[in-house]
């Protein structure tokens, strides 16, 4: 109707014909943002046996079951990452009950030798039910060659992150004691030690750059009062994932190289 009335050239073309849509899409943006941030210096940090990982907009803490919720809410198509990052969560705990955190951290040592690994990132007997459900829940995500024709774009439009998950099921793996199934896995992951090729990108910064500059006026009264802004600066190789994406190459590539070793030496043995 807009168009045969006036004709496209007539239509101002920077003027926000639906405000309040306009304020709804930036305060999903900021929302979007805000929790990418915190889920990312959660992990980063290492707040995995933290009660309060993270907070809310306002500065509200918020523990980790409601830090995915709302991360799954305004990240929309991340949800294999929340995934990955809950049941690594999950994993932690499970090594970490009944352990000493220098068990956990590596720094403890062997009095045999300070390379023995002994029982590190290795799940107890008791633990390995709980372990397998872990494992079970990142394994039925299938790998992008299983996924018919038909299914690839529902799929990858789901899950942009199919490496991070493989990455994920091979520290499962290792920490079930099978370290020929992490091995493989690890194997048969491309580019794993190129840790930039695995960073999913937060819809804010798709997003920020296409808004109008007359938007600006209509929405900056509602982003003033949108207590969002970080009391704490967060660096920005956390902010855009690429130190948690570091931390997996390493961690991968460590396992990797473990696995190899104890696969070898069954062998041997």
């Amino acid at each position: 109707m807009v168009q045969r009335q006036f004709g496209i050239k007539d239509v101002p073309a920077t003027r926000s014909l639906h405000p309040r849509l306009t304020v709804r899409s930036t305060m999903a943006l900021t929302k979007d943002k805000h929790y990418w941030v915190q889920l990312r210096r959660a992990i980063t940090a290492g707040e995995w046996d933290s009660d309060v990982p993270g907070k809310y907009p306002k500065g509200k803490p918020l523990n980790w079951a409601n830090l995915l919720r709302k991360f799954n809410k305004y990240c929309p198509g991340h949800n294999e990452f929340a995934e990955v990052v809950s049941q690594t969560h999950h994993l932690h705990l499970q090594l970490a009950a009944g352990q000493q955190e220098s068990a956990i951290d590596g720094s403890q040592r062997s009095p045999a030798s300070p390379l023995d690994l002994g029982d590190e990132a290795i799940l107890p007997e008791e633990r390995l039910q709980e372990g397998q459900a872990g494992y079970d829940v990142l394994n039925v995500v299938p790998s992008p060659s299983e996924v018919s024709p038909a299914k690839s774009l529902t799929y990858f439009m789901l899950n942009r992150d199919p490496k991070s998950t493989l990455l994920a099921l091979a520290y499962y793996a290792y920490s079930l004691s099978r370290p020929s199934e992490s091995f493989d896995i690890l194997s048969g992951v491309e580019d794993l030690t190129h840790p930039l090729k695995r960073i999913p990108v937060s819809k804010s910064m798709t997003s920020a750059a296409s808004q109008s500059s007359t938007d600006k006026s209509s929405v900056s009264s509602w982003a003033g009062g949108f207590a969002t802004v970080e009391q704490n600066p967060v660096n920005p190789d956390v902010r855009d994932g690429r130190a948690w994406s570091l931390i997996e190459t390493v961690r991968s590539v460590c396992l990797k190289g473990i696995s190899q070793r104890l696969r070898y030496y069954r062998v041997i043995t």
